[in-house]
C-alpha cells in the first residue's frame, strides 16, 4: 500500500508580494473604470497591458491566477460604493450608491433589488419618524402657548394685587397687606423667587384669614381663595359703573 503523499509544492503565486500586486492591479483597473463590473477576463487583458508597457514593474497574470488568487480582490471592488452614516446612538447605516449599483449590475435585476430594497425600507421608516416628530412639535408648541398665557395671567394678577394692596380701602375690605411698601420689598422678592406667584398670593391671603399652615398644604383651597378674590374684584367693578 502506498504511503500518504505529503503536501505539494507551494504555489509561486501564494506569497505576499504576488497577492499585493494582484490587489494593486485590480485597484488600478478600478481607477480607470470606476463604474464597470470587473470580470477575471478584464484583469487578464489589463495585466497583459501593464506587463507589455512596464515589464520591470508589473507581472502578467493569466486567467487561472486571477481565478485562484485574485478573485477575492475583484469581488471586493465589485461591491457597490457605500456611504456610511454614524448616528448619535452609535448605529452605523450604509447607503449604497444607486448609480453604482445600477451600472455594475444592470444585467442582474435581482442583485439591484437586493441592494436597493433596504433603502426603500429606511425611507419609509424615516418618513414615519418625521411625521411623529412633526406632531410632537405641534403638541409642544400648543402646550408652550398655553403656559405663556398662564404666565401672563399670573403677571397681570400679581400687578393688580400689588396695586390694590396699596389702597387702604382694599386692605380693610379684603384683608390685603401692602406688598409694595419699602419694608416689604425684601420679603416679597425672596418669596416670589422661591415660590410660584399663585402660591405666594394665596399664602399672603391665608395669613389674614387664619389656618395658614393647613391652607398652605391645600392647593385646592388656595385656588378657591384666588377665584373668590377675582369674583369680588369683578363685582366691585360692576358696582362702580
Amino acid at each position: 500500500m502506498k504511503g500518504r503523499k505529503g503536501p505539494g509544492r507551494p504555489s509561486k503565486y501564494n506569497n505576499i508580494e504576488t497577492l499585493n500586486e494582484l490587489k494593486e492591479q485590480v485597484l488600478l483597473y478600478r481607477k480607470e473604470n470606476p463604474f464597470q463590473k470587473i470580470r477575471p477576463a478584464d484583469m487578464v487583458r489589463f495585466s497583459k497591458g501593464l506587463y507589455d508597457s512596464r515589464p520591470e514593474q508589473y507581472h502578467f497574470f493569466n486567467k487561472d491566477v486571477w481565478l485562484s488568487y485574485g478573485k477575492s480582490y475583484i469581488n471586493e471592488v465589485n461591491e457597490p460604493l457605500r456611504t456610511k452614516f454614524f448616528m448619535e446612538d452609535e448605529k452605523v447605516y450604509e447607503i449604497p450608491n444607486v448609480v453604482d449599483c445600477v451600472t455594475k449590475f444592470k444585467d442582474n435585476p435581482e442583485k439591484i433589488i437586493s441592494l436597493l430594497s433596504p433603502i426603500e425600507t429606511m425611507l419609509h421608516n424615516s418618513l414615519r419618524r418625521e411625521e411623529e416628530l412633526i406632531n410632537k412639535v405641534k403638541e409642544l408648541k400648543s402646550e408652550n402657548e398655553g403656559l405663556k398665557r398662564q404666565v401672563w395671567n399670573y403677571k397681570d394678577f400679581v400687578l393688580q394685587m400689588a396695586h390694590h394692596s396699596y389702597i387702604t380701602e382694599y386692605q380693610e375690605k379684603f384683608g390685603l397687606k401692602n406688598i409694595i411698601s419699602p419694608n416689604a420689598n425684601k420679603r416679597n422678592a425672596k418669596a416670589m423667587k422661591e415660590q410660584h406667584p399663585k402660591d405666594f398670593l394665596a399664602m399672603a391671603s391665608n395669613k389674614d384669614v387664619g389656618n395658614k399652615e393647613e391652607q398652605n398644604k391645600d392647593k385646592k383651597h388656595q385656588t378657591s381663595l384666588l377665584k373668590e378674590f377675582q369674583n369680588r374684584r369683578k363685582q366691585q367693578r360692576e358696582n362702580n359703573k
